[in-house]
């Protein structure tokens, strides 16, 4: 797979977590294309040494992509954020979820359509998580944008965990447990538990892993 896309069901389910996670298993390349007031590119540079694209579009306000925007001015235009080309695994992270608005007519879910990239589906248990689950799976069912599978990150909801993957017939490609404090070496750690679960769904059988 040329790109893998790291979506997830709300904004600060623990995208950034799971693409440092991804980039290092696969030795590939990070790209988060929007980045609205956080610095989560920085992030992932202290975690991983891995090759790393600077965002098309950056923004002051943590607010929804057209909003910070519009607050500088500026609008996202589709030209800017086409995948960046390259022969390794490039890692994708989403902007909040997948219908977060880029352009009063344009939502992160119709890069997912141009991209036509597998997505990574990233779930945090919370009141309301399941109906957002569904919801964000649904609506890429629909459109028939390809789910490579879910990751479940934070405090295990075993009861919610079987729900979902029994419902959506998708696997579970890993399970992060709430972490107090992340580093480079405990990225590397989960980069570790989640190759042989990849080598054995998407055969990725001499897939290396970064030193260090």
């Amino acid at each position: 797979m040329p790109a893998w896309i790291v979506t997830g069901i709300d904004t600060d389910v623990g995208k950034t977590l799971v693409s440092s996670i991804l980039t290092e298993m696969l030795c590939g390349e990070y790209w988060k294309p929007i980045e609205a007031g956080g610095r989560d590119t920085e992030t992932v540079q202290g975690w991983i040494e891995c090759p790393i694209h600077p965002p098309a579009y950056r923004f002051q306000n943590p607010l929804s992509p057209h909003h910070a925007a519009a607050l500088e001015g500026r609008e996202i235009e589709e030209a800017y954020l086409q995948l960046p080309k390259t022969d390794s695994p490039l890692i994708v992270e989403g902007v909040g979820g997948i219908l977060a608005p880029l352009r009063q007519d344009l939502l992160f879910g119709d890069l997912l359509l141009e991209w036509n990239a597998p997505c990574v589906v990233v779930v945090r248990f919370y009141l309301g998580s399941l109906n957002h689950t569904l919801l964000t799976l649904s609506w890429l069912k629909e459109r028939e944008i390809p789910i490579a599978g879910l990751i479940f990150n934070g405090k295990a909801y075993p009861e919610g965990e079987e729900l979902l993957l029994r419902y959506s017939s998708l696997p579970c490609l890993g399970k992060i447990s709430w972490e107090p404090y992340l580093n480079r070496r405990k990225i590397q750690w989960y980069a570790k538990q989640f190759l042989p679960l990849w080598e054995e769904i998407f055969n990725l059988s001499g897939t290396p892993l970064s030193n260090g």
